[in-house]
């Protein structure tokens, strides 16, 4: 049984009886999505709770994050960094950069191991820092890689994009989530 199919077809009963969905299913939804690389039912599923997002407490980034996650699943690797760059560098962005946040695709190209992407959205934040001053993309990189314990890949790219050290907002934001976690000390 596609267990996906059945979601979207009750995610869109409840909407066509106007019932509101709650931010969290949708989310999840949207996330097995992008786990299989659908990223025409994401883009369904956007159409279909337009307007809804802030009542549901959905962000826009729900979206960009797994749409990107949904195309590099399907080795569009390119693609998707296209479209993430077009997003933060135009005159017009969708989101101001202080909340374009990549933290969940970093850290599902980094836990499902996909090196090709990995090793691309480097690329990609270290070149929207360096060219652009778009330091954000770069420093969620950073971060992800302390998280996931590839402490030797981060301590290189803090290397050669030393202003991450200088995005003291970001970085505390970080350290006081993580610090009630257990075992997250020795990074």
């Amino acid at each position: 049984r596609d267990y996906l199919k059945e979601a979207l077809t009750t995610l869109k009963t409840a909407l066509d009886q106007q019932q509101t969905p709650s931010g969290i299913a949708v989310t999840r939804l949207i996330q097995a999505l992008a786990m299989k690389g659908d990223v025409e039912n994401i883009e369904v599923v956007q159409k279909m709770v337009n307007g809804l997002e802030d009542s549901i407490g959905l962000s826009k980034m729900v979206f960009i994050n797994n749409t990107a996650l949904a195309q590099i699943k399907n080795n569009n690797i390119d693609v998707a960094i296209e479209n993430i760059e077009n997003m933060l560098t135009s005159e017009n962005p969708v989101i101001e950069l202080q909340y374009f946040g990549l933290a969940y695709l970093f850290r599902k190209v980094i836990e499902e191991q996909l090196e090709p992407a990995v090793e691309k959205i480097s690329i990609m934040a270290e070149r929207l820092a360096n060219q652009f001053a778009i330091y954000k993309p770069v420093t969620d990189f950073f971060l992800q890689l302390v998280d996931a314990g590839k402490v030797d890949d981060a301590r290189a790219l803090l290397q050669r994009c030393g202003a991450i050290a200088e995005q003291t907002s970001i970085l505390l934001v970080f350290f006081l989530r993580n610090a009630g976690k257990q075992g997250k000390a020795s990074t």
